[in-house]
Parts: C-alpha cells; sequence; structure tokens
C-alpha cells in the first residue's frame, strides 16, 4: 500500500510562502436557503458530477478543508507547475471531513494530501502555540502511526481471509497493533484526553482506533476503550455519526 503524506495547515502560508488569493464575495440568493448538511451533501454530489464529467489526474496534490480553500479560485496560479485538486467546502470542519472521506479525498488517490482545518475553533486547536504544536503532532500519529496496522488487519482479514498464509500472517500484524495500544495506553494513563483539552489529536485518535473495535484488542487496555466512549459521547460526534448515518441509508433507500 502506498503511503499518502498528509500535510496538515494553520495558516493560510503554504508551499512557497504567504499566498494571497481571491475571496469574491456569493452573490445574493432568493431561493430557500439549504441546511448545513444538505449544502455539504450538494456540494460533494458537485464535485463527483465533474469528475465524472471530466476525471481528475491520479497522483495530484489534493487541497481539502474549510472556506479558505473554497474561496482560493486562483489556486492554479498561485501554485504553476503542481498537479492540484481543490475540494474545499465553506464551513467544513474536521468532522465533516472524516464523514465524506470516502468521496472527497480516497477517490483521488492523492501524493499528498494538504487539509486547512481546526484553526478557527479553539477547542480543536488550542491558543498556545505549543499545545496547537502537540495536538498537530498527535494528528500525524493517528494517522501514520497508529492506524497503518490497524488498515493492515482490515486488509488481511478481509481481502486476504482466504490466503493460506493468513493463519500465519494474522498475529503478527495483531501484534503490532498491540505494540502500538500499549504504548498509547501508557502515555493517556488516567487522563481523558492524550495532551489536558479535547483536541483535534484527541478526534482523529479516537476515529483510527474505532476501526480496531471489531478485533477485540482495543478492550485489551480499558482506559483506551474508556477514552473512545468519551469521544463518541461527544456532541460533535453524534451529530457527525447521526449525518452519515443518513447518507448511507438514503443511498441504499436508492
Amino acid at each position: 500500500m502506498n503511503r499518502i503524506t498528509i500535510l496538515v495547515l494553520t495558516a493560510a502560508a503554504i508551499l512557497r510562502g504567504s499566498l494571497a488569493f481571491a475571496q469574491a464575495p456569493a452573490p445574493a440568493s432568493t431561493a430557500t436557503p439549504l441546511t448545513q448538511a444538505e449544502r455539504f451533501a450538494a456540494k460533494v454530489a458537485e464535485y463527483e458530477a465533474g469528475d465524472r464529467a471530466n476525471p481528475p489526474p491520479v497522483g495530484a496534490i489534493l487541497f481539502a478543508g474549510d472556506s479558505q480553500f473554497y474561496r482560493w479560485k486562483t489556486i492554479h496560479e498561485d501554485l504553476p507547475g503542481y498537479t492540484l485538486i481543490n475540494r474545499g467546502i465553506d464551513s467544513f470542519q474536521l468532522e465533516h471531513l472524516i464523514q465524506y472521506a470516502d468521496r472527497l479525498v480516497l477517490p483521488y488517490q492523492p501524493r499528498l494530501i494538504v487539509l486547512h482545518v481546526a484553526e478557527r475553533h479553539a477547542g480543536l486547536l488550542l491558543v498556545d502555540v505549543n499545545a496547537r504544536a502537540r495536538a498537530i503532532a498527535w494528528m500525524f500519529a493517528a494517522l501514520n502511526s497508529v492506524e497503518p496496522p490497524i488498515l493492515e488487519l482490515v486488509t488481511a482479514r478481509i481481502f486476504e481471509g482466504d490466503k493460506p498464509w493468513t493463519a500465519q500472517r494474522l498475529p503478527l500484524v495483531q501484534d503490532r497493533i498491540r505494540s502500538r495500544f500499549e504504548q498509547l495506553s501508557r502515555r493517556l494513563g488516567d487522563a481523558d484526553w492524550l495532551d489536558g483539552g479535547f483536541s483535534a489529536g484527541d478526534l482523529l485518535m479516537v476515529s483510527v482506533l474505532l476501526r480496531s473495535r471489531g478485533s477485540g484488542l482495543l478492550d485489551e487496555h480499558p482506559n483506551l476503550a474508556a477514552y473512545v466512549a468519551r469521544g463518541e459521547a461527544r456532541p460533535a460526534y453524534k451529530r457527525a455519526f447521526d449525518a452519515q448515518l443518513a447518507v448511507a441509508r438514503a443511498a441504499g433507500a436508492g
């Protein structure tokens, strides 16, 4: 599996210094305004329709996130020489990006993902620069250290379950997960969250750990299982889960 590099941005300066980009005001509309969930779903569907009409290149640099990217209409002119795909959506938050990742990120098979997330929410990235840096570090730890062996286990069980060597491979993969979980469990200890208050690092870590729930490995560390339960109990998580479930049910009904 090819590794995808993910770059998380918390400022408008990217790739080659501080860039200015146009933010044209939205035209006035007399139509009945959509709810936020309806607007997000419509924009994702619009991107998908455009991709079907003009398939984007594989291996590009994908920009995903909130209005900072959505309103960046001169991105190709500002960054000449790069193959870019801009999939920003106005008012998008990290929970929404996770919800739509299978439609808004994964299909492009990008070589680099540039995210602009959590910048405006002090509850996700704190004002203190050191705390902010630690939260970003935990985001990378979730995606680059903890998640890979979990995905490897999913692959081994679902896609390679009928192979003659699967029975020998599974214990090796499970041990790699246990090693990651043991380190994370020791770091978390009796705390509620990874670094004091809840942050974007916890948001991604909980999402990653949830992938392992069916394996039973998470339950070997009661503090990690309780940590995930706290994350699921947060109102924002419930809203995102309900929204994603509604999309899945609508797709199934259609």
